[in-house]
């Protein structure tokens, strides 16, 4: 009668020892860049005395979250099927046999979002049975994403524009340089000094010049204090317009600009010719 009592004390202390112990750890990076895609895995034991049955496995995944690549590793889960549903991952795993030697890693990665969070993952198994130690069924990660810091560099500041300013009065004196004849707009450093003329202009009343040769007619108005113009006349054909030039203040004593020759004294004599001056007090 004893030994029966020991028999059954022995018979009801094993069945309630015999349980299964499913165990989950989840694993990966905890600080990751925004738009980051990385690996995580989460490992499947059994701990317990007895086999694990109708086992399953969900990992909720958050807005902006995005699931990939999932793999089963290691032969005690060979029976698992995993997916991505509407909630994240969700395996189906059967069987959990006892001992580390038939544990198993299901392996995905993750994208995450393109802005700062804290994101929690938390895999969650479950089976049919009473579990032995419910605490380990369950592993959570706080993954903090952070977005790379925006440097905005602002744009360059429009360069400076430098406005000369040269008001002509009756009696100054400038060395006046005129050059070329071409068929394309030119300006004054594209001069060849063969074919520049030269000499000192003398400023007068009523947009006159007198540069010391009664036969080069060349009058001039000013119509604000950056900008100079000059008319060439032909003292030998009526006072016909030979040229025009514009030309603007590039420093505080100088003028330059365009001139344009009027046929018949432009080069081919039917067309515009083109040349550049100089006036620098």
């Amino acid at each position: 009668m004893r030994n029966l009592f020991f028999a059954a004390a022995l018979f009801f202390t094993q069945q309630v020892l015999a349980k299964a112990d499913l165990s989950v750890s989840l694993t990966g990076a905890t600080h990751v860049q925004s738009s980051s895609i990385d690996s995580y895995s989460v490992r499947v034991s059994n701990l317990g005395s007895v086999v694990v049955k109708n086992a399953t496995l969900t990992l909720a995944l958050p807005q902006g979250v995005q699931l990939s690549q999932i793999s089963v590793v290691g032969t005690g889960g060979l029976t698992t099927a995993c997916a991505s549903q509407s909630i994240g991952l969700v395996c189906s795993m059967g069987r959990v046999y006892l001992g580390v030697n038939n544990s198993f890693d299901i392996r995905f990665k993750l994208k995450f979002p393109d802005q700062s969070a804290t994101i929690h993952l938390v895999a969650v198994g479950s089976h049919s049975a009473a579990d032995r130690q419910a605490a380990n069924n369950s592993s959570s990660l706080a993954v903090t994403v952070t977005a790379p810091v925006v440097v905005v560099v602002p744009p360059p500041p429009p360069p400076v524009t430098v406005v000369y300013a040269i008001n002509i009065a009756p009696g100054d004196s400038f060395h006046f340089k005129m050059c070329g004849n071409a068929s394309a707009p030119m300006n004054f450093s594209q001069c060849f000094p063969e074919n520049t003329i030269e000499g000192d202009l003398i400023f007068l009343a009523n947009g006159a010049t007198d540069a010391g040769d009664p036969s080069f007619l060349l009058t001039y108005t000013q119509p604000n204090s950056s900008e100079l113009r000059f008319t060439e006349y032909d003292t030998t054909n009526n006072n016909a317009v030979m040229s025009e030039s514009v030309g603007v203040a590039v420093s505080a004593n100088c003028f330059e600009g365009v001139t344009t020759f009027r046929p018949p004294y432009s080069l081919d004599g039917t067309a515009n010719g083109y040349g550049a001056f100089r006036a620098c007090k």
